[in-house]
């Protein structure tokens, strides 16, 4: 349904709305359906390696996605991550019903940093509480202009293997190889010195 996709993408500006139509696409899937199909999908090379090292130096790591739990919890457990966030779809008799529940933690509340009604921003700040860790010593990574927010209120924002202006004019890092090596680097620094001043 790539063509339906792509149209949906364009046409609608709602990310609530954009959510719940692209999950009725996946009415009528297994699981196992999509766990196949995702992991088809090749993940970074080197992320399973960096995700180790840099959880060795007592950094948490995890995902943000406005994909599906089913799907990150797959790649969390594949690079070794600490959390995976994402929407959740619903199933009947082992298929998807095209339903989706979007996590509350998305949503925007009274400490949002945005304007957004739904933002990975939003869950960013629902994790800094939960982990009890300090906005300014987050790093965020992205390749899309769904992670601009997010890039923007980390104390730290990457632009991964993007050609997103915007999105690359306002991050602190832009990495132009697949490859997250050059995450230890900053991870060795104290994030005040290794953020640019914006």
């Amino acid at each position: 349904f790539n063509k339906e996709l792509q149209e949906l993408r364009c046409s609608e500006k709602d990310s609530s709305v954009l959510t719940k139509k692209i999950a009725r696409l996946l009415r009528g899937l297994s699981m196992g359906d999509l766990l196949k199909v995702a992991a088809s999908i090749p993940i970074v090379e080197d992320a399973e390696e960096v995700v180790a090292a840099l959880k060795q130096k007592g950094n948490i790591v995890g995902i943000i996605s406005d994909s599906y739990q089913v799907i990150v919890e797959m790649v969390k457990t594949k690079i070794g991550a600490d959390f995976a966030i994402g929407n959740r779809l619903e199933y009947f008799e082992g298929k998807c019903t095209g339903e989706v529940t979007i996590p509350s933690w998305f949503y925007h509340q009274l400490e949002s940093k945005c304007g957004h009604t739904i933002c990975k921003t939003n869950a960013l700040m629902y994790l800094v509480h939960r982990y009890n860790v300090p906005l300014h010593n987050c790093i965020a990574i992205g390749d899309s202009e769904n992670d601009l927010c997010m890039i923007e209120q980390a104390g730290m924002g990457v632009a991964f293997c993007t050609n997103h202006d915007k999105l690359r004019s306002t991050a602190d890092m832009i990495i132009d190889e697949p490859s997250f090596k050059q995450l230890l680097e900053v991870a060795d620094e104290p994030l005040a010195k290794a953020v640019k001043l914006k």
